[in-house]
């Protein structure tokens, strides 16, 4: 009898595992479900994703689901030993073993996988303040346009926003001295910001064009309505 009841629960224990099996297959054949769909086995989950708790697919640590949601992408960080393991992101190498933005690009903030255009010149799309102070230095990032800080003017030939110098102030260099109404005006001369010969001719200074017969003249009418006002 004893031996009857134990032929008896191996065989309802086998029935069990079974159905089991059956029912894992019907969620779905080996790495087919989705981040976010249910599953009870890892195997059933998409490559770089296991099943959490034996409810839902989640992508595992540095990987982020695609849109989506068939792919888990490599992240900045991911550790890899080629560049094939960073294939799924944008703009990606691999580099000391782990995935890397390549040079000129950097993370997207919106999306780990993806590596955006390092802005590099006033104008360029920016995230956030750090991206653009860290090229052109006293720079941050306005409404998603990187722009110099406002007494600061970029200079081309050092890719840096550098201090605005006006007219008779020190410098030491010609990019130093700027005019934002014309740019082109002033250069640097024995350390001290001048205008270039181009615009030195179209500054006024009183008195300095004035002829003597005609500053003669000017002296005559001031002293003939002095004289007029004591009358």
């Amino acid at each position: 009898m004893r031996f009857l009841a134990l032929v008896i629960v191996l065989f309802l224990q086998n029935a069990s595992s079974q159905t089991q099996d059956v029912s894992d297959y019907d969620l779905g054949s080996k790495g087919t479900i989705k981040i976010g769909d249910a599953c009870k086995r890892d195997w059933q989950c998409i490559e770089n994703a296991f099943c959490r708790a034996q409810q839902t697919c989640l992508c595992e640590t540095n990987y982020a689901p695609s849109t989506d949601r068939s792919k888990c992408h490599a992240i900045v960080g991911t550790n890899c030993r080629s560049n094939e393991t960073c294939a799924t992101m944008t703009n990606a190498e691999c580099v000391q073993g782990a995935c890397t933005c390549q040079r000129d690009f950097i993370p997207d903030i919106n999306n780990s996988s993806n590596c955006i255009t390092r802005p590099t010149k006033p104008g360029d799309s920016c995230q956030r303040s750090d991206e653009c102070a860290d090229t052109m230095f006293r720079a941050l990032c306005v409404n998603g346009i990187c722009k110099c800080l406002g007494d600061f003017h970029f200079v081309n030939d050092t890719g840096r926003c550098v201090e605005s110098r006006g007219i008779y102030q020190p410098c030491r260099h010609n990019h130093d001295c700027f005019d934002p109404q014309k740019p082109e005006s002033l250069y640097c001369n024995n350390n001290e910001c001048a205008y270039t010969a181009k615009y030195a001719g179209n500054v006024t200074i009183p008195g300095a064009n004035s002829s003597p017969s005609t500053a003669g003249l000017i002296g005559l009418l001031i002293f003939t309505s002095k004289s007029l006002y004591i009358l």
